[in-house]
């Protein structure tokens, strides 16, 4: 448009800045998709500086032939337009006209953009990502929403009454009878970084990557059908302490500097006599965690990075930071001081963290990392995580042998998951619907000092249902919580699990994963939905039954259409969820029909 109008010397700066900008999105959001499966957007930026942190993580792009490809086409494509650039040739009749027609197909491709954005808009669809439109288009839309109304309020409650229990027993009641006869038992709580359950024994791995973490699990209670409700660290972390989902569109609400209304965990257990610990082997800046976690209630804070004499402190660096086995020695430490009063310590590992290039701080781990050149990146990867993972698991194997000599060790309740798991699988595996299931499938172990009889959970089950477990262990009352998870010692009425990635919401409902099918486009793992014309959430979502287990050897049937409401329902879940922790309480109440109002909030 602007040919003919502008000098060479302005084309030309124009041409550049347009090559520059464009090959930066595109390339990196074709990294971002591959690591969060999700583009990102301008949204972003608005918050902090963590994109310096996550560059680290570029060294293993995938992408590399098709990213160079790109710029020296585009490169060769604006160097052939400037170079024959003369303002008199596009100024002719017949120019002209053809500006007109490219004008008039661009404003009709916007119209088409901004019309299913506003369908999405209304359908809720924006409590996720649009990876279904192309990363530059998906850089530019903006993930605002103001849309909420009385239906997000009933299906919360809906979801929330599928959660209420059969019976008003759970397995564990004749330990945690009632808050003045319960033992005031200590937690620890253990999220390791991108350890997912396929790698587990337990759960059907046969590489023997995890024999502590199977030993813990054999002799206690773990949960077969566990999931992440999301695949960034930081939303996995808001799920297990507060309870409730994080952002999906956006960037995390512990970004956000508006006030948050949270009743999370730490803050739960600190209002009843506890001293509450994080512990991180990186920097408190990093998504805002210096701020975040004394929000959600944790009284004492331990970024390793941040202290005086880190990098000079004889401690073994490894990746993104500290050591598993020294944040291990730091945290049972540190709780050694912690005086008379119980106390709740959550530790974050590190050394499992992407792109799995690191040293490993010991030699005999399963897999050596492939140094042939001619191995796809993606193969190397994968082994590298593989690596990765049997660190993960010999730094807990080390604490867990320190636990078991100290004096926590029969007053102390020890849960075991991890944050999300990685795009990247066995070679073997194609279906799509396979590998969502290994990349959500989370492990969960529950070590209780006083049950000796092991539990295996096979309802499904996600991180927003820690919180009201752990409380209901603790024998903490929690009716007054706006809580929308479950105990998972308890029976509930039907059991569920939602989990999301980009643009893509999972229902785990029974026996059957309810999603909605996207179709392939053209571009490096692009997907889209096969019309413009989105239709109702419910009706265009499909549901495959699970015969047997995946991670061992199970198989998904054909996926079967469905109108199922639930599916459509789990969209305004997820909104209500998000706007209620922004919202003052009095103006949603306001917002609900008065026959929901005495709900608990």
């Amino acid at each position: 448009m602007l040919a003919g109008v502008v000098g060479k010397k302005t084309f030309t700066a124009y041409m550049l800045l347009g090559w520059l900008v464009m090959n930066l999105l595109i390339i990196s959001n074709w990294w971002h998709f591959q690591y969060f499966r999700a583009y990102y957007n301008y949204d972003v930026f608005r918050f902090g500086s963590d994109g310096l942190e996550v560059v680290r993580s570029f060294s293993a792009f995938e992408y590399t032939r098709e990213a160079l490809q790109l710029l020296l086409l585009s490169a060769l494509f604006s160097w052939t337009a400037v170079r024959w650039y003369r303002p008199a040739h596009y100024r002719t009749t017949g120019v002209y006209g053809l500006k007109t027609i490219c004008l008039v197909a661009g404003l009709i491709c916007f119209n088409a953009i901004a019309s299913v954005g506003q369908q999405l808009k209304q359908k809720n669809a924006y409590v996720l990502l649009p990876e279904y439109f192309h990363p530059v288009h998906a850089f530019f839309l903006s993930l605002d929403s103001k849309v909420f109304n009385d239906d997000f309020v009933e299906s919360w409650n809906a979801f929330k009454g599928l959660n209420t229990p059969v019976s008003d027993q759970h397995r564990f009641d004749s330990i945690s009878a009632s808050i003045g006869q319960a033992p005031r038992y200590n937690v620890i709580s253990i999220v390791l970084e991108s350890v997912r359950a396929s790698q587990v024994g337990v759960y059907g791995s046969v590489d023997d990557l995890t024999p502590n973490l199977d030993r813990i699990a054999r002799e206690n209670s773990y949960s077969k059908n566990f999931y992440a409700n999301s695949n960034l660290t930081i939303k996995s972390e808001t799920s297990i302490f507060c309870g409730v989902f994080d952002h999906g569109a956006k960037i995390s609400i512990a970004e956000y500097r508006e006030e948050k209304l949270l009743d999370c965990l730490p803050e739960v257990l600190a209002n009843n006599g506890y001293k509450t610990f994080y512990f991180h082997g990186n920097s408190g800046r990093f998504y805002n965690r210096e701020n975040y976690m004394p929000l959600l209630g944790f009284q004492h804070n331990y970024f390793h990075k941040d202290q005086p004499d880190a990098g000079k402190d004889g401690k073994t660096y490894v990746g993104w930071g500290v050591s598993d086995e020294d944040m291990y020695e730091l945290m049972l430490a540190s709780l050694s001081q912690s005086g008379e009063k119980p106390f709740y310590a959550n530790l974050m590992t590190l050394t499992s963290h992407y792109p799995f290039k690191a040293k490993l701080p010991i030699d005999d781990v399963p897999f050596k990392p492939m140094q042939d050149k001619r191995i796809l990146s993606s193969t190397a990867v994968y082994n590298n995580y593989r690596n990765a993972v049997a660190y993960a698991d010999y730094a807990l194997g080390k604490f867990w042998r320190a636990f078991e000599k100290s004096p926590y060790y029969k007053n102390t309740i020890v849960l075991i998951t991890a944050d999300h798991g990685i795009w990247n699988f066995p070679e073997d595996v194609a279906d799509e619907r396979v590998k969502n299931e290994l990349f959500f499938r989370m492990p969960l172990v529950i070590y209780h000092p006083d049950v000796e009889q092991p539990t295996v959970i096979e309802a499904p089950a996600s991180h927003i249902d820690i919180m009201p477990t752990l409380l209901d262990l603790l024998s903490v009352p929690r009716v007054h919580l706006p809580l929308v998870g479950k105990n998972i010692f308890s029976e509930v009425q039907r059991a569920w699990a939602v989990y999301v990635k980009g643009s893509e919401l999972f229902l785990r409902d029974g026996n059957s994963v309810c999603y909605r099918q996207n179709t392939s486009c053209s571009g490096v793992q692009q997907t889209c939905f096969s019309s413009l014309d989105l239709g109702d959430a419910g009706v265009s979502a499909v549901c495959s039954e699970l015969n047997g287990d995946v991670l061992q050897g199970g198989r998904f049937a054909m996926p079967t259409e469905t109108a199922d409401h639930w599916y459509a329902d789990s969209y305004e879940m997820i909104s209500y969820e998000n706007h209620r922790i922004f919202v003052e309480p009095k103006k949603l109440l306001m917002s609900q029909p008065k026959h929901l109002q005495n709900i608990e909030l």
